[in-house]
């Protein structure tokens, strides 16, 4: 099974490659730019170059399904990956790092020509993914493993590239080991996103389901705060106990010039001692006490004779038991004077409980001069109030700190435990004149929450939202997409039914349209539209009442309330109606017979479903019939009671022996008994003519008239005339020719005794039809039964004349009508007549 190709894979399989030569070149050409992009970036290592050369191809070949190359160069970047790993882990040095090129650039590198370890980890994750796609094929496993390992290195390279836009070298490097350089950042960002979709488009295509998307673009984005977070918090704790760092070096600093400075003043107070044996005790006092003015932890002054005995303090007050104190009796105290006197050096003792109540310590400068000594200048000094010459309040008020001194606490300050971390931390020894001090320092929460800004935990909260707010809008989107094709499949549905409606709305020959519970148009087939003269759109959203059922049969206003159909939308139940009219556009009023069903769901009205249809015709045929039935119980009657008024004559003639009269009586008898079979004969073609279709056969028109001419028999000088051009048209052969028969036999026999009888038959073309006329130059007919003829048994002349039953009119007025057409006389006394009928040229179909 071959992969899916995937443009944007196929691009980043190209830029890698094109990145990777750009870097090898500038290794080779020496050209720092293309190595480092700034001078004090980390430089892309030469094997890292070649590490992304097999990445890109890699790409390209399994794109190509190129499966071994592709395999061959995702082992080659495992390979570099996975060797540089073992090299860091278990610190050796396999010769790989300066295989084919000896690095001279080196901006934070650890070791010359080695890749950063996440540069490592990123290129044994892609070429794994490479490797297995060769080797697997189009299997689970290996798509799955180019989404997720791919996924993995887009996050790795996401936080380095972060990392150096927002200045957190956490970010981009582990440790103190080699950092990754930016270019290099970018180039897995690309590579890994190229591993990403040729798996994404490979699991789509197979698997038919985009549903992890959401959790895998979330899971990332939220991988990727979590870990800057973590970078950015590392980098602000560096920065903080650097900061912590130089100050504390400042105090130690400030510590040495301080505990010099009062050094000092005792050395210009033994000077002077020196160089005055004879110095006054005024002398001294006065000297002594402009020193405590100076030195608030200074708090007494004495001098201090050669046997360790305190001779003279100042002030005297509230120290006249010191006065004559053996300093013999204390051991630290002997051992600092005794050293101080051995090295002729300033010594401090340790810390104590000094006479004036409160911890402190004495600070000893042996008077040796002229070879001779003279015992000692010692100040007694506060330990509290030293520190705080030391450790100024600012520093306090941000620092807690403990001191140590020969393994005993001699101060703490502060919060013990509350930042007491290891991490946090840092000890310096503060030595001088004998004094040695181990002291250790941690942060105060208020200058830790001082210093660190809430970068970090906004830039988790941001990640934590963002790969929420992605997931979701995926999700959604996702959603959203499968419901458009959810929809787009109910829609191809909806079609085929709505099709398979629209047809069987379309094939039913009756009006059908649609209403709303307000009695508005919701739909209405083309049939209703044809009969109604409407178009959809001109009835569709409109009341239905007011556009064709505003009117009775009569004419009169018919109110909505009284409406049928209203009743059905108030009430619900099902009505059939066929007295009423509806109203076509033009105004003109047709009879309907309508069913009206309601639609309805749990119970409620929602519309309702009006089937009609057109009853012109049945009501037309409903009043042929009353006048058929009527006509034939009428006229038939006649000749019935001729022959039996005729019979009675008969018998009576018989009786009377009257036997001319009986023959001429029987003659008339025989006449009324066959105009009654003529009647019946005509009656039965008449009744025939609208309910039989015989065979659709080619018809040329001309020929068939030529035909009918010749079969009737025309006196001699009658002129029979076919003008203009006939037509050639598929229609019903013996219904046309009974037409034009009845209609040429007709004006023959209206013609008989003229000398110059003639006949014209002429065709017009019409759009739809086509209009054929027979004139004759017979005597005409008088306006006033132009209708009349067309009735059955109506004859302008009697039946003894004529022989004319009145039949044949009415029976060629009858097929016109049934196939469509219309017959009309046009006539002028002495002058002849014109009868007129049309004729489709496409013959409907009447089963």
């Amino acid at each position: 099974m071959t992969f899916v190709k995937s443009r944007y894979s196929v691009s980043c399989g190209i830029i890698a490659i094109v990145l990777a030569v750009a870097v090898l070149l500038g290794w080779y050409l020496k050209i720092p730019l293309l190595i480092q992009v700034l001078p004090t970036f980390v430089p892309m290592q030469y094997n890292t170059a070649l590490g992304f050369l097999f990445c890109g191809a890699g790409l390209l070949m399994l794109n190509l399904n190129r499966r071994v190359p592709a395999s061959i160069f995702g082992f080659l970047a495992f390979t570099v990956g996975d060797l540089t790993l073992l090299e860091y882990v278990f610190e050796w040095n396999l010769g790989i790092d300066e295989l084919f090129m000896e690095h001279y650039i080196t901006v934070k590198t650890a070791y010359p020509g080695r890749m950063a370890p996440n540069t490592a980890l990123c290129f044994s994750l892609i070429g794994i993914s490479l490797f297995l796609g060769g080797m697997l094929r189009k299997r689970p496993i290996s798509i799955m493993s180019f989404v997720v390992l791919g996924g993995f290195v887009v996050v790795l390279s996401s936080v380095a590239t972060l990392g150096y836009l927002m200045k957190v070298e956490t970010a981009y490097g582990w440790g103190q080991l080699t950092r990754m350089a930016l270019h290099t950042s970018v180039g897995f960002l690309i590579a890994g996103s190229g591993t990403v979709f040729l798996g994404w488009n490979n699991f789509a295509e197979r698997f038919n389901s985009l549903r992890w998307v959401p959790l895998l673009w979330s899971t990332s984005l939220l991988f990727i705060s979590m870990i800057l977070f973590y970078a950015n918090s590392i980098h602000e704790k560096k920065l903080i106990r650097n900061e912590m760092n130089s100050k504390i070096d400042a105090l130690k600093i400030n510590f040495v010039e301080k505990l010099d400075s009062r050094i000092r003043s005792l050395a210009r107070m033994a000077n002077r001692w020196k160089r005055n044996e004879s110095f006054s005790h005024k002398g001294w006092e006065f000297d002594a006490l402009a020193y405590l003015n100076d030195y608030s932890e200074y708090r007494a002054i004495s001098w201090v004779d050669t046997d360790y005995k305190v001779r003279r303090i100042v002030p005297l007050g509230g120290n006249e038991g010191i006065v004559g104190l053996d300093n013999k009796k204390y051991k630290n105290r002997l051992d600092t004077f005794k050293k101080s006197q051995f090295l002729n050096l300033p010594l401090i003792t340790p810390v104590m409980a000094l006479k004036q109540k409160e911890k402190g310590f004495l600070m000893v400068f042996p008077l040796v001069g002229n070879e001779r000594f003279g015992g000692f200048i010692v100040a007694a000094i506060s330990l509290k109030a030293f520190l705080d010459q030391i450790f100024d309040p600012t520093f306090q008020k941000n620092f807690s700190f403990k001191i140590n001194e020969m393994d005993d606490l001699i101060h703490i300050s502060g919060e013990e435990g509350f930042y007491y971390e290891p991490f946090w931390r840092t000890s310096r020894s503060l030595e001088m004149a004998g004094l040695s001090w181990d002291v250790e320092f941690w942060p105060k929460k208020h200058f830790i929450d001082k210093t660190s800004s809430p970068v970090s935990i906004y830039l988790l909260l941001f990640g934590a939202l963002t790969s929420f707010a992605v997931g979701a809008i995926w999700f959604l989107i996702l959603k959203e997409r499968l419901r458009v094709n959810e929809l787009k499949n109910l829609t191809k549905d909806l079609e085929v039914t709505t099709a398979k409606n629209n047809l069987i709305l379309e094939s039913v020959g009756d009006g059908i349209f649609g209403l709303d519970k307000e009695g508005k148009t919701t739909f209405m087939n083309s049939v209703a539209g044809k009969m109604l003269g409407f178009k959809a759109e001109d009835l569709i959203g409109v009341p239905q009442h007011k556009m064709i059922h505003y009117k009775k049969p009569d004419g009169s206003p018919y109110p909505v309330t009284e409406c049928n159909i209203y009743k059905v939308l108030k009430e619900g139940n099902t009505q059939l109606i066929s007295d009423e009219y509806f109203w076509k556009k033009d105004g003109s009023g047709f009879p309907v017979e309508y069913i009206t069903t309601p639609i309805m769901r749990n119970g409620n009205i929602l519309g309702a479903v009006v089937t009609f249809r057109d009853i012109t015709e049945r009501k037309r045929k409903e009043e042929e019939l009353n006048q058929f039935a009527y006509i034939v119980s009428h006229d038939l009657k006649a000749p019935l009671r001729g022959i039996h008024s005729l019979s009675e004559i008969i018998l009576e003639d018989i009786k009377d022996n009257d036997t001319e009269s009986v023959e001429s009586n029987f003659q008339l008898l025989k006449d009324r008994i066959k105009r009654m079979e003529v009647m019946i004969t005509g009656l039965l073609a008449y009744s025939r003519a609208g309910r039989n279709q015989n065979k659709i056969e080619t018809v040329d028109v001309k020929n068939l008239i030529e035909e009918i001419v010749d079969l009737l028999e025309f006196p001699e000088g009658f002129q029979v005339f076919c003008r203009g051009d006939f037509p050639v048209l598929a229609t019903d052969k013996i219904r046309m020719s009974q037409v034009f028969q009845n209609l040429i036999d007709n004006a023959k026999k209206h013609n008989t005794g003229q000398k110059d009888g003639k006949i014209d038959i002429t065709c017009v073309e019409k759009e739809e039809y086509f209009e054929f006329s027979v004139s004759d130059n017979g005597p005409g007919i008088k306006e006033e039964y132009f209708n009349k003829i067309f009735m059955m048994f109506q004859t302008l002349e009697p039946w003894d004349k004529t022989r004319n039953t009145g039949l044949g009119l009415a029976l060629i007025k009858k097929i016109v009508e049934h196939y469509g057409g219309n017959i009309s006389v046009n006539s002028i006394m002495g002058e002849g007549s014109q009868f007129s009928f049309t004729w489709p040229k496409v013959t409907p179909y009447y089963d």
